[in-house]
């Protein structure tokens, strides 16, 4: 922790944290407006559940404030890119471009599926296609752990 920097927060730390996460979303902008850490935040959180949800409202505040001004702007016919962003980004399964050639989550789980049970049809051997199958499940759940190819080139 750098020096300076607080562990626990005062009523007025609690109300500023509060105020920069309502415009931000952001609990690492809040720490540093009040000279504290984002674990401070987090454990003022936990030792006070009336200030840890109002920290969650908080966080979801411009969410919605930016959501409801996206959808005012779909209505109006001449702003349609609005609506268009709004499915995307809300439904990327659905509506996100992809690139050509890529898979969404779910088509490379039914083809996961498909192939386990090629595995189970054409692997007499019990033992090898034991093994087969728990690495297959193991990436599974890997790629169900990482966040999509056009997450990941947004960070």
């Amino acid at each position: 922790m750098a020096s300076g920097r607080r562990r626990t927060l005062d009523d007025l730390q609690r109300r500023d944290v509060l105020t920069v996460v309502r415009v931000t979303g952001s609990r690492g902008k809040a720490a540093e407006y009040v000279g504290c850490t984002v674990g401070a935040i987090e454990a003022a959180a936990r030792r006070d559940l009336d200030f840890g949800d109002e920290l969650q409202k908080a966080e979801l505040a411009p969410i919605l404030l930016n959501l409801s001004k996206i959808k005012i702007a779909a209505e109006d016919t001449r702003h349609w890119r609005a609506a268009a962003w709004a499915l995307e980004h809300l439904y990327p399964e659905d509506y996100a471009l992809r690139r050509p050639r890529s898979m969404s989550a779910e088509q490379i789980r039914r083809a996961l599926a498909e192939f386990a049970d090629m595995i189970v049809d054409e692997i007499a051997d019990e033992a090898v296609r034991a093994r087969i199958m728990d690495r297959v499940e193991r990436l599974a759940h890997e790629l169900a752990a990482e966040p999509d190819a056009e997450d990941r080139d947004d960070a």
